[in-house]
């Protein structure tokens, strides 16, 4: 008996049957989007039987990704890689790629999955046999294969993650003609809808998104709210302020805008707050920091981490987290984390558009340089109203984006919709 039959013998009829669809793995979680996908198989598993399907192309072979999936579905199947397949597919998939993103707006992902990874072809022969009652799609890329399922009368599902046409405008860098960009711009946002369309219910990370998701599909589609919670047991309450005091910028370097964000603090706020206090520490905390923001370093009060496997315990230390996030679109996750840990925040509006947060409760709100300056140095001059906010960071989370009222409470609800269609 192969691995494949064993897994299925594992499938309890009593559970609705899932199918998967991601080229995101929910391993190494080091990503906001690979925790979204790691906590909802861990909401997920209980109460669905799940196979979880993707492609050699999207995981790390050096890694154990394929060993820990296993551990939180029934059954995984993964593709072998068309893109690296050989040196001359993976040349001629770029090429076509980039003359597909020139003419259609969209991105090499959108093409690499839709006609390639995940076209409609390979998962038909995929799922060949499977007993489903409810296919989900991790980011709308592959929505071309939903032809396949709904030939079979099986509801599909959309996680949206984000509205991506947002992200898409403020990653938009390409040295084009401003028309061109227009274009571009107009072409996603269209594809991206249509896309919406095609599905019988979508998942939205925040209010603001689904609000402006439900303007642009009819009410046939059924829409859920569930929040990028987090697991508290993971994020335990450790704050304990050190002296010189320290601030801090949080995110994935690898990605412009955080590093933007990271610059902005130290160019626009740092400098008014060194005037008050010339010995706080600066922090820029997250993985894959490049030579620019490296060489910050030479000023010994900035501090770049890199990549910590273990990032709480650079964050418990951490007097005032910083966010001049500009953007109003996704989830902030690593807010949230920052705040279960009992870092008070203070982020732009943009940072935290459509999360239910409250400013006062360990959040407050800035817009430009000065304004960011000022209310870091009014906390760091009163350890009493710092000690307050702290606590009510933590309070604020655990009551709004526990893993328990977000993730698991919102596929419960889900469950009920696919039982009582």
């Amino acid at each position: 008996m192969n691995r494949r039959e064993n897994d299925k013998m594992k499938l309890q009829p009593k559970k609705i049957n899932l199918l998967i669809i991601s080229h995101v793995f929910p391993y190494p979680k080091n990503s906001g989007q690979g925790l979204r996908v790691h906590y909802t198989l861990k909401a997920l598993r209980p109460i669905f039987n799940i196979v979880f399907l993707t492609s050699e192309s999207f995981i790390d072979q050096e890694s154990e990704e394929e060993a820990e999936i296993r551990l939180l579905c029934d059954e995984l199947i993964l593709l072998p890689t068309v893109y690296k397949r050989s040196h001359f597919d993976h040349i001629f998939i770029k090429f076509s790629g980039a003359i597909y993103s020139f003419f259609t707006g969209l991105k090499f992902s959108n093409f690499l999955a839709a006609y390639f990874e995940f076209s409609p072809k390979r998962i038909r022969m995929a799922t060949l046999g499977l007993s489903l009652d409810l296919v989900l799609f991790e980011y709308w890329h592959a929505y071309k294969s939903i032809s396949v399922f709904k030939s079979r009368n099986i509801p599909c599902i959309l996680d949206m993650h984000n509205v991506l046409l947002h992200s898409y405008i403020s990653q938009y860098d390409w040295t084009l003609p401003r028309f061109v960009k227009r274009i571009h711009i107009r072409k996603y946002q269209i594809a991206e809808v249509n896309s919406w369309k095609s599905f019988d219910a979508i998942i939205a990370i925040n209010n603001s998104e689904l609000n402006y998701v439900k303007r642009h599909v009819s009410s046939s589609v059924k829409l859920f709210y569930i929040a990028m919670g987090i697991d508290m047991s993971v994020w335990p309450y450790v704050w304990q302020p050190c002296k010189p005091q320290r601030l801090a910028y949080y995110g994935g370097m690898g990605s412009l805008h955080n590093k933007r964000n990271a610059l902005f603090c130290v160019e626009s706020v740092m400098p008014f707050i060194w005037e008050k206090y010339p010995d706080t520490e600066f922090w820029i905390i997250g993985n894959d920091p490049d030579n620019e923001l490296v060489s910050l370093e030479e000023d010994p009060r900035i501090h770049v981490t890199g990549y910590q496997e273990k990032v709480q315990d650079s964050l418990k230390y951490i007097s005032v987290f910083l966010c001049p996030w500009h953007g109003k679109y996704g989830f902030r996750s690593r807010i949230i984390e920052v705040m279960a840990t009992g870092v008070p925040v203070i982020c732009s509006r943009d940072a935290v558009d459509g999360m239910e947060l409250q400013e006062g409760e360990g959040l407050f709100f800035a817009e430009s340089g000065p304004e960011f300056a000022s209310l870091a140095v009014a906390f760091l001059s009163d350890k009493e109203l710092l000690a307050n906010q702290s606590k009510q960071a933590r309070k604020q989370v655990e009551e709004i984006y526990s893993f328990e009222n977000t993730y698991q409470s919102g596929f419960e609800e889900i469950k009920i919709w696919v039982l009582n269609r």
